[in-house]
């Protein structure tokens, strides 16, 4: 069997040097992506599904003869711009630019990036310029990335999302190879059906070995004892990444400003506001969008 090194002979130092070992997910999706299958990937937040997708996809572009770009789709603002923060540092390290588009300008950051990070919105604003460059761009894209795609499935982002998936597959000079990613897919048929995915897309989900034990701990000085109990969690239970919920919105501001004061997280604390009223799919699908934008976030936690 052909090592992971071997098979990503340029990007796997980059990608995965982090990395004692690699996960399931990021091991079976080499092949796939690599020999052009379409993939549907589900695996949970903080996997590393976001290397298991961008290393084999990157490794491709990199082999192609001809020019080879990639169009990565998120569903906001502030998760692309935490996506170029995490990948242009990799992309730099192979000699290869990553760009971002945000807005409603008809131009291109980067004229030639090799991976450009977008919302459907401004892939909507791109498809239409007329601009040469960003003819020319679309014209070379060979594979669409679309992460959190539950949170387009049969939503009217969604319905434009796969109208302008067509429209770059017919402008593209070759085949559109597409992936997508999420921490929460009910049916795969349903995502094969509403972007039009080649026949027998290859699917992997991980599979959840930890289950939730609940503990109560009783605090009773917030100000003294919380940044402690946090400092016990870091230290004795070597918990790196923490989601503190409450429920209301001064409780959060109140907590954000404890926290970030003092304790081994004050450096790194993090405030998000999250309104749920009924734990429905939608805002369910909303939650695991905040949770994901969190674990971008918090790279830099100790």
């Amino acid at each position: 069997m052909t090592s992971p090194l071997e098979l990503l002979p340029n990007t796997y130092r980059a990608f995965y040097a982090g990395f004692s070992t690699l996960r399931a997910a990021q091991k079976k999706l080499i092949e796939p992506i690599l020999n052009g299958k379409d993939v549907i990937l589900q695996a949970s937040t903080g996997s590393g599904k976001t290397e298991a997708v961008l290393a084999p996809a990157t490794e491709k572009l990199m082999r192609h003869p001809n020019h080879f770009t990639i169009i990565y789709i998120v569903p906001t603002r502030a998760l692309a711009l935490d996506m170029h923060r995490r990948i242009q540092p990799i992309y730099k390290k192979l000699g290869l630019k990553s760009s971002i588009r945000t807005g409603d300008g008809k131009h291109l950051r980067d004229a030639t990036p090799h991976l450009l990070i977008m919302t459907p919105e401004s892939l909507d604003v791109l498809l239409g310029s007329q601009n040469q460059d960003n003819k020319y761009f679309l014209k070379h894209v060979h594979m669409m990335i679309i992460d959190e795609v539950h949170v387009f499935l049969n939503e009217a982002r969604g319905r434009q999302l796969s109208y302008l998936h067509r429209r770059l597959a017919l402008q593209s000079t070759g085949s559109l190879q597409t992936v997508a990613l999420s921490a929460t897919i009910d049916n795969t048929e349903d995502i094969a059906c509403f972007f039009n995915l080649n026949k027998s897309p290859f699917y992997y989900k991980q599979s959840v070995a930890r289950k939730l034990q609940p503990c109560w701990v009783h605090i009773e000085k917030e100000e003294e004892e919380l940044p402690l109990f946090f400092d016990d969690l870091y230290r004795r239970s070597g918990c790196k990444k923490l989601l503190v919920f409450a429920n209301s919105r001064k409780k959060c501001e109140q907590l954000y400003q404890i926290l970030k004061q003092e304790g081994v997280f004050s450096g790194a604390v993090f405030f998000y506001i999250i309104l749920i009223y009924l734990l429905k799919r939608e805002s369910l699908s909303r939650l695991l969008l905040e949770m994901e934008k969190w674990e971008f976030a918090s790279q830099q936690a100790p």
